[in-house]
């Protein structure tokens, strides 16, 4: 095999077992910070004493299983791969109905990473080991 760069690794090359499980592992980045960004903003929350309520505590709960899925996804889950996908399709759907104008550029890289570790995905499906 040729030597190969990538040098942005939004959009990864997948023509093997390795390239393919990477391309699954990096599909993690984009869920553990959905996880992550919601457990800080829950702890802001909670920690202003004038506007602490249950909606710190519900931000932390649901941040649970994102930083759950994404560090399955970063320690080789490949087969969480579709869930991380949808879940990354339905949080970027929620944040341009809530938010239209802020970071599409940022959503567009990311959404690059999540469709390249669903393409990881696929090949490792139809390449069984």
């Amino acid at each position: 095999m040729a030597e190969r760069t990538n040098r942005w690794g939004f959009w990864a090359r997948i023509d093997d077992r390795t390239s393919a499980m990477d391309a699954v592992r990096m599909s993690g980045l984009p869920v553990f910070l959905i996880g992550l960004t919601l457990m800080i903003s829950g702890a802001v929350i909670l920690m202003d004493p004038v506007g602490a309520s249950g909606n710190g505590w519900s931000l932390l709960a649901l941040s649970v299983p994102f930083v759950a899925l994404g560090l399955a996804l970063r320690g080789g889950a490949a087969a969480l791969a579709p869930l991380a996908s949808a879940v990354f399709i339905v949080m970027v759907a929620i944040e341009a109905w809530l938010a239209p104008s802020w970071g599409l550029l940022v959503r567009l890289l990311i959404g690059l990473v999540a469709i390249s570790g669903l393409r990881g995905w696929w090949w490792l499906r139809k390449h069984p080991a």
